[in-house]
């Protein structure tokens, strides 16, 4: 947002004195809290694209770790030849024989799909919270 004046434009604006004019010491009080406020306003724009900024890193932090999990839960199967689609269902995933290494498979989705709803959860509070710090913004 471009701003048409900065803080010590407002500091330093002088005004031409007229006969029976303003006061010239409460027109540059008033100036100097407008200032006040505006360095406030700009300082606390600044934290909040600095907070936002963090939230997007930590979005696509927890975006990439959800992708390489699922890469790696998707090679462990392929290699052990488990159909994903026989492991989601539950049913028959309890009627079929199993091998020690298609239990730790299953124990790894389970921790996948934990992880997934705990990483959504995330993403959905970090997405809250930076409609709420736009709304603060933009007020």
């Amino acid at each position: 947002m471009n701003m048409r004046f900065s803080v010590d434009d407002i500091r330093n604006q002088r005004f031409k004195t007229k006969f029976n004019g303003l006061d010239k010491n409460d027109v540059m009080t008033y100036l100097q809290l407008v200032a006040d406020d505006f360095e406030a306003f700009q300082k606390e724009a600044a934290d909040l694209k600095d907070q936002l900024k963090k939230k997007d890193k930590t979005i696509k932090k927890h975006i990439d770790r959800e992708e390489r999990m699922k890469s790696l839960f998707e090679t462990l199967c392929k290699e052990k030849g488990i159909s994903l689609n026989e492991l989601h269902n539950k049913e028959s995933v309890n009627e079929i024989p199993v091998k020690k290494e298609e239990k730790i498979i299953r124990n790894s989705l389970g921790h996948v799909k934990k992880n997934k709803k705990i990483t959504k959860k995330g993403v959905n509070d970090i997405q809250k919270e930076i409609l709420f710090l736009e709304k603060q913004k933009e007020a």
